[in-house]
This record gives C-alpha cells, sequence and structure tokens, in this order.
C-alpha cells in the first residue's frame, strides 16, 4: 500500500500539495500544529513547510494552520466517524490504513482516566516502512548460536528510532524462514498489535504469523498463549507494570518474546523497574540497540548470556 498516497487526502490541500512535491519514499512523518510549524521528517531531517508550498530547512514564512485545520484532519481520518474510533483516541492515537497519528491537544479527564479531547492541537503522522534486512544483526547471530541459546530479544531506541520497523522485519522472517543454528526453519509467531502499525502484507507475506489488534498487551498475551499455541510472541512498546507481569507470565508457558522499548540503551532501560523485574526473571537476554544518524538506522546487538557471542 502507498500509505502517503492514501494519507494525502485527508490533509489540509496546501499541505497535501506542498508534500507531493517531496520523494514520498523518503517521508518518516509528517507534523501538523495549529498555530505552529508544520513539519516534514525527510531522510532523517525535519523541514518545515513554507507559505510558497516549498519545504526546507529553514523558513522565514511558514505555513500556518488553525484549530479547525487540525479537526478536519482527525474527522477525515476517522472517516466522518469520531465515534467509531473513540477508544484509540482515548489512547491518544488513530491507526488509518496503517498508518498510526498521535494527537495532540487538551485532554478531557472522567474518572482519572483519559475519555477523548476537548480540541485537537497538533498531529504525528507516522508512516511506517518495511525495511526487509535491517534485522540481519541478529539473524546472523540465531544462524551461529541458535534461538535456543539467544532467547527473549528486547530492542531499544529513543522515540523514533525504528523499533517497528525492526520488529516487523524480524518477526517476518522467524515466521517465514531463518537459519536457526545452521537449520532453515520458521516459528509460529503472534503479533501483539495494539495500534494496528506493525502489520505490513508485504512483510508478512506466507508467514506463520498471528495477529491480534487493538487489543491492550495484557489481555492479548493470556490470549495468544491460550489459543494460538505461539512458539514467539512479539510486541511494540513496553510501558507499565501490567504489560511487564503479562510478559513475565506467558515466559512461564514456555513462549519467547520479542519486545521494544524507549531508551538511549540497555543501561538506560535498566533504570526501570518493570524492566529489571524482565531480566531478572530472564525474560530477555538478547538487547538490540537501535540508533539513527542522518536517516541511517544503525543496530549494535548485546547478550546477557555467555553462551551467545554478539
Amino acid at each position: 500500500m502507498d500509505f502517503l498516497k492514501e494519507t494525502l487526502p485527508c490533509l489540509p490541500e496546501k499541505v497535501a500539495n506542498a508534500v507531493r512535491r517531496l520523494d514520498g519514499t523518503c517521508i518518516t512523518e509528517i507534523r501538523l500544529r495549529a498555530n505552529g510549524l508544520q513539519t516534514v521528517l525527510y531522510n532523517g531531517r525535519e523541514l518545515v513547510i513554507s507559505k510558497d508550498l516549498s519545504v526546507l530547512p529553514q523558513c522565514k514564512d511558514p505555513m500556518t494552520l488553525e484549530y479547525k485545520d487540525i479537526e478536519n484532519v482527525v474527522f477525515a481520518l476517522c472517516s466522518g466517524s469520531v465515534y467509531a474510533h473513540s477508544e484509540q483516541i482515548k489512547q491518544g492515537f488513530i491507526t488509518k490504513n496503517g498508518v498510526r497519528v498521535g494527537i495532540g491537544g487538551k485532554a478531557i479527564i472522567k474518572d482519572g482516566a483519559m475519555s477523548g479531547y476537548s480540541s485537537y492541537s497538533s498531529l504525528n503522522i507516522r508512516f511506517p516502512k518495511h525495511i526487509e534486512n535491517c534485522a540481519d544483526p541478529l539473524f546472523s547471530i540465531l544462524a551461529k548460536n541458535g534461538s535456543r541459546y539467544v532467547g527473549g530479544i528486547l530492542v531499544i531506541s529513543p522515540p523514533g528510532g525504528g523499533k517497528t520497523t525492526f520488529l516487523r522485519s524480524l518477526a517476518g522472517g522467524i515466521s517465514r524462514s531463518f537459519s536457526d543454528g545452521g537449520k532453515m526453519c520458521r516459528k509460529r509467531v503472534c503479533v501483539i498489535d495494539e495500534r494496528a502499525e506493525i502489520y505490513m502484507k508485504e512483510a508478512f507475506f506466507n508467514c506463520c504469523a498471528d495477529f491480534l489488534t487493538y487489543l491492550p498487551k495484557e489481555y492479548s498475551i493470556e490470549l495468544a498463549t491460550r489459543v494460538l499455541s505461539p512458539e514467539y510472541i512479539v510486541c511494540d512498546e513496553i510501558g507499565n507494570e501490567k504489560e511487564a507481569d503479562a510478559i513475565c507470565k506467558g515466559a512461564t508457558k514456555g513462549v519467547t518474546f520479542v519486545a521494544s522499548c524507549h531508551g538511549k540503551d540497555i543501561s538506560d532501560v535498566m533504570q526501570k523497574p518493570m524492566m529489571r523485574k524482565l531480566f531478572e526473571n530472564k525474560v530477555f537476554s538478547c538487547a538490540c540497540e537501535l540508533s539513527c544518524v542522518d536517516g541511517k538506522y544503525f543496530c549494535s546487538v548485546k547478550s546477557f548470556s555467555k553462551v551467545v557471542a554478539c
């Protein structure tokens, strides 16, 4: 699917016209802001949209949008039914054809929990990309040592560092065909796609992969282990104690986990009690630290097992 092409009709016409001037394959994000800058993340560089529709690193006369413009984009992304997407909006995002849109605005709090927005002020439109070979450093280790000894895998990077892209490539490869200690095989994989942003047809074509979408991780993991009998469970962005507890419980049932977490590196991640708990329970024994420099992604693999040489 051409994600950008599918999304452009939802944007303000002047923004869409400016974006069409760029090479769509190099666009990672579009950010819209009421009374702020409209920006495009292009080849790892943040460019500003100007009133004359040019897109530049610096801009003296930037394009402006009003709150109504942002509201109209939300309405279009919801195909005219904001209510139908209310559960997503409560979590601060909308998913449209695999494109995740983060929402900024004035939140409404009821009974101590967010129930929606009274107004929308900004949108972060993130376009998924499939990079088939981005998980090759890890597949090389699996080929040398075997999945049994590599164990659970934690993918680490700051926001926008490529975690979801890496997980997609890794999950697709494990569920299709890979060298496991020198022997070609494939594994049954269940992908917990809570925000519907991991699945892409080209990444999972002819794979032994099942998906649970829009369901919170703590419920999905229990459901997956009970009815789908996966060998691997893949999930994005561990964010709280409930999710960590569910992963710990799932790991006791013989499932290997591949997950991601925000952080600069493993030392940063280990400052979080929930992550220390996962390592102490030996859920993860391998960490992939991702970084991005000038639009290029790098992967450093570190092992917490003496058996695996990274």
